[in-house]
């Protein structure tokens, strides 16, 4: 981990998980992102379309780095990504 100076903070990260259809594979990648060691970190889990199976699964994650968009309509990947990246907080994407 980068060494700060007296001071001076983290800047925060954003990871955007585009989703669509399978919750086991993004549980792993949320533990995944989450279990990463830099002290400022958010995980913005976007589900292109409806996919109540994939809200269900994420119930049981109650960090509360993580953050849910649901998209009312399926749109892509490439869309999905973007729409979680206009709303991260994050100094990076």
């Amino acid at each position: 981990m980068p060494e700060c100076l007296p001071g001076e903070s983290y800047p925060l990260v954003s990871a955007v998980i585009p989703t669509r259809g399978r919750p086991q594979l993004l549980a792993c990648a949320i533990r995944s992102a989450l279990g990463q060691t830099w002290p400022r970190m958010e995980v913005i889990v976007v589900i292109d379309g409806p996919d109540s199976q994939t809200e269900v699964s994420l119930e049981a994650i109650t960090d509360q780095r993580l953050r849910l968009i649901v998209l009312p309509e399926p749109c892509g990947g490439s869309d999905a990504r973007n729409a979680g990246v206009r709303v991260a907080r994050g100094d990076w994407i």
